[in-house]
Protein backbone atom coordinates (compact mmCIF):
# COMPACT_ATOMS: atom_id res chain seq x y z
CA UNK A 1 0.00 0.00 0.00
CA UNK A 2 1.28 3.47 -0.92
CA UNK A 3 2.42 5.47 2.09
CA UNK A 4 0.42 8.65 2.57
CA UNK A 5 1.81 12.08 3.28
CA UNK A 6 0.92 13.71 6.57
CA UNK A 7 -1.58 15.96 4.81
CA UNK A 8 -3.26 13.02 3.08
CA UNK A 9 -3.42 11.20 6.40
CA UNK A 10 -4.96 14.24 8.05
CA UNK A 11 -7.65 14.31 5.39
CA UNK A 12 -8.49 10.64 5.93
CA UNK A 13 -8.60 11.13 9.69
CA UNK A 14 -10.78 14.25 9.36
CA UNK A 15 -13.40 12.25 7.44
CA UNK A 16 -13.22 9.34 9.87
CA UNK A 17 -13.72 11.75 12.77
CA UNK A 18 -17.19 12.49 11.40
CA UNK A 19 -18.09 8.86 12.10
CA UNK A 20 -20.28 8.49 9.01
CA UNK A 21 -22.63 5.54 8.92
CA UNK A 22 -23.40 5.86 5.19
CA UNK A 23 -21.07 7.28 2.51
CA UNK A 24 -21.30 7.52 -1.27
CA UNK A 25 -18.46 7.99 -3.73
CA UNK A 26 -18.46 9.01 -7.36
CA UNK A 27 -15.76 7.04 -9.15
CA UNK A 28 -14.22 8.65 -12.26
CA UNK A 29 -12.10 11.62 -11.19
CA UNK A 30 -12.95 11.06 -7.53
CA UNK A 31 -11.47 7.67 -6.67
CA UNK A 32 -9.02 7.68 -9.56
CA UNK A 33 -7.73 10.03 -12.22
CA UNK A 34 -9.48 10.01 -15.56
CA UNK A 35 -12.71 8.52 -16.88
CA UNK A 36 -12.71 4.73 -16.89
CA UNK A 37 -16.01 4.54 -18.77
CA UNK A 38 -14.93 6.73 -21.67
CA UNK A 39 -11.50 5.11 -21.71
CA UNK A 40 -12.96 1.64 -21.97
CA UNK A 41 -15.40 2.83 -24.65
CA UNK A 42 -12.50 3.95 -26.85
CA UNK A 43 -10.52 0.80 -26.07
CA UNK A 44 -13.34 -1.61 -26.91
CA UNK A 45 -14.03 0.08 -30.25
CA UNK A 46 -10.36 -0.10 -31.15
CA UNK A 47 -10.15 -3.77 -30.11
CA UNK A 48 -13.38 -4.75 -31.85
CA UNK A 49 -15.24 -6.03 -28.80
CA UNK A 50 -18.54 -5.04 -30.43
CA UNK A 51 -19.53 -5.70 -34.08
CA UNK A 52 -18.23 -3.22 -36.64
CA UNK A 53 -21.69 -1.87 -37.40
CA UNK A 54 -22.17 -1.07 -33.73
CA UNK A 55 -18.72 0.49 -33.55
CA UNK A 56 -19.45 2.78 -36.52
CA UNK A 57 -22.72 3.89 -34.94
CA UNK A 58 -21.05 4.40 -31.55
CA UNK A 59 -18.26 6.58 -32.97
CA UNK A 60 -20.75 8.80 -34.77
CA UNK A 61 -22.98 8.97 -31.72
CA UNK A 62 -20.07 9.89 -29.48
CA UNK A 63 -19.08 12.69 -31.87
CA UNK A 64 -22.62 14.04 -31.60
CA UNK A 65 -22.38 13.81 -27.81
CA UNK A 66 -19.12 15.78 -27.75
CA UNK A 67 -20.79 18.39 -29.98
CA UNK A 68 -23.58 18.78 -27.44
CA UNK A 69 -26.21 17.05 -29.57
CA UNK A 70 -26.73 14.07 -27.24
CA UNK A 71 -27.52 14.42 -23.55
CA UNK A 72 -25.05 13.11 -20.97
CA UNK A 73 -27.41 10.54 -19.46
CA UNK A 74 -28.46 9.31 -22.93
CA UNK A 75 -24.85 8.75 -23.99
CA UNK A 76 -24.02 7.02 -20.72
CA UNK A 77 -26.97 4.69 -21.18
CA UNK A 78 -26.05 3.89 -24.78
CA UNK A 79 -22.48 3.08 -23.73
CA UNK A 80 -24.06 0.17 -21.85
CA UNK A 81 -26.87 -0.90 -24.20
CA UNK A 82 -24.41 -1.10 -27.11
CA UNK A 83 -23.23 -4.41 -25.61
CA UNK A 84 -26.58 -6.08 -26.34
CA UNK A 85 -26.11 -9.71 -27.33
CA UNK A 86 -22.66 -10.14 -25.79
CA UNK A 87 -21.95 -12.56 -22.97
CA UNK A 88 -21.59 -10.66 -19.73
CA UNK A 89 -18.66 -12.78 -18.53
CA UNK A 90 -16.67 -11.81 -21.63
CA UNK A 91 -17.32 -8.09 -21.16
CA UNK A 92 -16.47 -8.32 -17.46
CA UNK A 93 -13.19 -10.09 -18.18
CA UNK A 94 -12.03 -7.49 -20.67
CA UNK A 95 -13.10 -4.68 -18.32
CA UNK A 96 -11.01 -6.24 -15.56
CA UNK A 97 -7.98 -6.36 -17.83
CA UNK A 98 -8.48 -2.80 -19.08
CA UNK A 99 -8.94 -1.39 -15.59
CA UNK A 100 -5.88 -3.14 -14.18
CA UNK A 101 -3.68 -1.92 -17.01
CA UNK A 102 -5.00 1.59 -17.62
CA UNK A 103 -6.84 2.90 -14.55
CA UNK A 104 -5.59 1.10 -11.44
CA UNK A 105 -2.16 2.83 -11.49
CA UNK A 106 -3.97 6.17 -11.11
CA UNK A 107 -6.10 5.31 -8.09
CA UNK A 108 -5.76 8.05 -5.48
CA UNK A 109 -4.11 6.30 -2.52
CA UNK A 110 -5.79 8.44 0.12
CA UNK A 111 -9.20 7.69 -1.36
CA UNK A 112 -8.49 3.95 -1.41
CA UNK A 113 -7.37 4.06 2.20
CA UNK A 114 -10.36 6.19 3.19
CA UNK A 115 -12.83 3.74 1.64
CA UNK A 116 -11.12 0.75 3.20
CA UNK A 117 -11.03 2.30 6.66
CA UNK A 118 -14.65 3.40 6.43
CA UNK A 119 -15.64 -0.16 5.60
CA UNK A 120 -13.54 -1.47 8.50
CA UNK A 121 -15.64 0.77 10.73
CA UNK A 122 -18.79 -0.77 9.29
CA UNK A 123 -19.75 2.34 7.34
CA UNK A 124 -22.16 1.46 4.53
CA UNK A 125 -20.10 2.57 1.51
CA UNK A 126 -21.64 2.97 -1.95
CA UNK A 127 -20.04 3.57 -5.36
CA UNK A 128 -22.20 5.67 -7.69
CA UNK A 129 -21.21 6.19 -11.32
CA UNK A 130 -22.65 6.84 -14.77
CA UNK A 131 -19.95 4.59 -16.25
CA UNK A 132 -20.95 1.06 -17.22
CA UNK A 133 -21.58 -1.53 -14.54
CA UNK A 134 -18.72 -3.80 -15.59
CA UNK A 135 -15.90 -1.25 -15.47
CA UNK A 136 -17.08 -0.01 -12.07
CA UNK A 137 -17.19 -3.57 -10.75
CA UNK A 138 -13.62 -3.92 -11.99
CA UNK A 139 -12.60 -0.80 -10.12
CA UNK A 140 -14.33 -1.72 -6.89
CA UNK A 141 -12.12 -4.79 -6.51
CA UNK A 142 -9.40 -2.32 -5.44
CA UNK A 143 -11.67 -0.77 -2.81
CA UNK A 144 -13.46 -3.80 -1.42
CA UNK A 145 -16.90 -2.47 -2.36
CA UNK A 146 -19.18 -5.41 -3.24
CA UNK A 147 -21.42 -5.56 -6.28
CA UNK A 148 -24.55 -4.96 -4.19
CA UNK A 149 -23.15 -1.56 -3.19
CA UNK A 150 -22.55 -0.38 -6.76
CA UNK A 151 -25.01 1.94 -8.48
CA UNK A 152 -23.68 2.26 -12.03
CA UNK A 153 -25.16 2.55 -15.51
CA UNK A 154 -26.74 -0.87 -15.77
CA UNK A 155 -28.79 -3.05 -18.10
CA UNK A 156 -30.58 -6.29 -17.43
CA UNK A 157 -28.68 -9.51 -18.11
CA UNK A 158 -30.74 -12.54 -19.13
CA UNK A 159 -29.22 -16.04 -19.04
CA UNK A 160 -25.76 -14.50 -19.11
CA UNK A 161 -26.53 -12.38 -22.21
CA UNK A 162 -26.55 -8.59 -22.03
CA UNK A 163 -29.84 -6.98 -23.03
CA UNK A 164 -30.60 -3.39 -24.03
CA UNK A 165 -33.11 -2.91 -21.19
CA UNK A 166 -31.80 -0.12 -19.02
CA UNK A 167 -32.14 -0.43 -15.25
CA UNK A 168 -30.56 2.90 -14.30
CA UNK A 169 -28.24 5.66 -15.46
CA UNK A 170 -26.93 7.45 -12.35
CA UNK A 171 -25.95 10.81 -13.79
CA UNK A 172 -26.93 14.17 -12.33
CA UNK A 173 -30.32 13.78 -10.59
CA UNK A 174 -30.09 10.07 -11.38
CA UNK A 175 -27.39 9.67 -8.75
CA UNK A 176 -29.49 11.02 -5.90
CA UNK A 177 -32.52 9.11 -7.18
CA UNK A 178 -30.56 5.84 -7.22
CA UNK A 179 -29.27 6.46 -3.72
CA UNK A 180 -32.69 7.34 -2.33
CA UNK A 181 -34.08 4.09 -3.71
CA UNK A 182 -31.25 2.07 -2.17
CA UNK A 183 -30.36 3.66 1.16
CA UNK A 184 -31.96 2.76 4.46
CA UNK A 185 -30.86 5.95 6.24
CA UNK A 186 -29.55 9.46 5.65
CA UNK A 187 -26.42 9.97 3.56
CA UNK A 188 -23.72 11.26 5.90
CA UNK A 189 -20.85 11.87 3.44
CA UNK A 190 -20.68 12.15 -0.33
CA UNK A 191 -17.66 12.61 -2.58
CA UNK A 192 -17.72 13.86 -6.18
CA UNK A 193 -15.80 15.93 -8.69
CA UNK A 194 -18.19 17.20 -11.37
CA UNK A 195 -21.44 18.99 -12.07
CA UNK A 196 -23.06 15.57 -12.51
CA UNK A 197 -22.46 14.90 -8.79
CA UNK A 198 -24.16 18.01 -7.43
CA UNK A 199 -27.50 16.42 -6.50
CA UNK A 200 -25.75 13.55 -4.75
CA UNK A 201 -23.52 15.97 -2.86
CA UNK A 202 -26.49 18.14 -1.99
CA UNK A 203 -28.34 15.30 -0.29
CA UNK A 204 -25.45 14.52 2.07
CA UNK A 205 -24.71 16.02 5.46
CA UNK A 206 -21.02 16.40 4.60
CA UNK A 207 -20.33 16.91 0.85
CA UNK A 208 -16.74 16.72 -0.41
CA UNK A 209 -15.69 18.08 -3.83
CA UNK A 210 -12.65 16.10 -4.94
CA UNK A 211 -10.57 17.49 -7.79
CA UNK A 212 -13.46 19.70 -8.90
CA UNK A 213 -13.71 19.92 -12.68
CA UNK A 214 -14.07 23.28 -14.42
CA UNK A 215 -17.72 22.55 -15.12
CA UNK A 216 -18.39 22.58 -11.38
CA UNK A 217 -17.72 26.32 -11.58
CA UNK A 218 -20.96 26.78 -13.50
CA UNK A 219 -23.08 26.20 -10.40
CA UNK A 220 -21.21 28.07 -7.78
CA UNK A 221 -20.37 30.88 -5.47
CA UNK A 222 -17.24 33.01 -5.67
CA UNK A 223 -14.10 32.33 -3.72
CA UNK A 224 -14.00 34.02 -0.33
CA UNK A 225 -17.79 33.98 0.05
CA UNK A 226 -18.60 33.63 3.73
CA UNK A 227 -22.37 34.10 3.79
CA UNK A 228 -24.57 32.30 6.30
CA UNK A 229 -21.72 30.74 8.28
CA UNK A 230 -24.28 29.52 10.82
CA UNK A 231 -25.37 26.93 8.28
CA UNK A 232 -21.82 25.78 7.67
CA UNK A 233 -21.37 22.22 6.46
CA UNK A 234 -18.17 20.48 5.56
CA UNK A 235 -16.88 20.98 2.05
CA UNK A 236 -13.30 19.98 1.34
CA UNK A 237 -11.44 20.66 -1.87
CA UNK A 238 -8.70 18.23 -2.77
CA UNK A 239 -6.24 18.90 -5.53
CA UNK A 240 -4.86 15.38 -5.73
CA UNK A 241 -2.56 16.19 -8.63
CA UNK A 242 -0.52 19.21 -7.66
CA UNK A 243 0.71 18.56 -4.15
CA UNK A 244 4.00 16.87 -4.95
CA UNK A 245 5.19 19.58 -7.32
CA UNK A 246 7.08 22.30 -5.52
CA UNK A 247 5.71 25.26 -7.45
CA UNK A 248 2.17 23.96 -7.25
CA UNK A 249 2.52 23.21 -3.57
CA UNK A 250 3.59 26.80 -2.98
CA UNK A 251 0.64 27.99 -5.02
CA UNK A 252 -1.80 25.75 -3.15
CA UNK A 253 -0.75 26.71 0.30
CA UNK A 254 0.06 30.37 -0.29
CA UNK A 255 -2.63 31.35 -2.76
CA UNK A 256 -5.06 28.45 -2.91
CA UNK A 257 -8.49 27.66 -1.73
CA UNK A 258 -9.03 26.22 1.71
CA UNK A 259 -12.41 24.69 2.47
CA UNK A 260 -12.99 23.63 6.04
CA UNK A 261 -15.33 22.95 8.89
CA UNK A 262 -14.29 24.36 12.24
CA UNK A 263 -10.93 25.19 10.66
CA UNK A 264 -9.99 21.65 9.80
CA UNK A 265 -7.68 21.92 6.80
CA UNK A 266 -7.61 21.04 3.20
CA UNK A 267 -5.91 17.85 2.04
CA UNK A 268 -3.79 17.54 -1.06
CA UNK A 269 -2.52 14.32 -2.50
CA UNK A 270 -1.07 12.37 -5.35
CA UNK A 271 1.10 14.50 -7.60
CA UNK A 272 1.80 11.81 -10.15
CA UNK A 273 -1.72 11.59 -11.50
CA UNK A 274 -2.74 13.24 -14.74
CA UNK A 275 -5.59 15.75 -14.72
CA UNK A 276 -6.79 18.24 -17.25
CA UNK A 277 -7.25 21.27 -15.03
CA UNK A 278 -4.68 23.85 -14.03
CA UNK A 279 -3.92 25.74 -10.84
CA UNK A 280 -5.75 28.88 -11.95
CA UNK A 281 -8.88 26.80 -12.44
CA UNK A 282 -8.66 25.48 -8.90
CA UNK A 283 -8.04 29.02 -7.62
CA UNK A 284 -11.38 30.26 -8.86
CA UNK A 285 -13.40 27.12 -8.25
CA UNK A 286 -17.05 27.91 -7.62
CA UNK A 287 -19.05 25.40 -5.71
CA UNK A 288 -22.58 24.38 -5.14
CA UNK A 289 -24.90 27.27 -4.48
CA UNK A 290 -27.58 24.62 -4.08
CA UNK A 291 -25.69 23.02 -1.22
CA UNK A 292 -26.81 25.52 1.41
CA UNK A 293 -23.81 27.74 2.30
CA UNK A 294 -20.19 26.95 3.01
CA UNK A 295 -17.24 28.81 4.44
CA UNK A 296 -14.25 29.46 2.25
CA UNK A 297 -10.97 31.22 2.76
CA UNK A 298 -8.14 31.99 0.39
CA UNK A 299 -4.64 32.33 1.71
CA UNK A 300 -3.27 35.42 -0.03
Amino acid sequence: MTALTSVQTNFVESVLSLEPRIAAFDCDGTLWSGDAGEGFFSWELEHKLVPEAVARWARARYSDYKAGLVAEEVMCGEMVTMHRGLREEVVQQVCDKYFDASIAPDIFPEMRQLVQRLRERECDVWAVSSSNQWIIRSGMRSFGIPANRILAAEVAVENGIISDRLIRVPSGPGKSEALRSALTGPLDCAFGNAIWDREMLAMSTHPFAINPNPNLQEIAIALQCKDDVANLNLLSFLDLDLANHTADRRWNFDHGLVGFEFHHGLAFGNGRTRRNHQAHQIARVDVLTQFRKFEFASRF
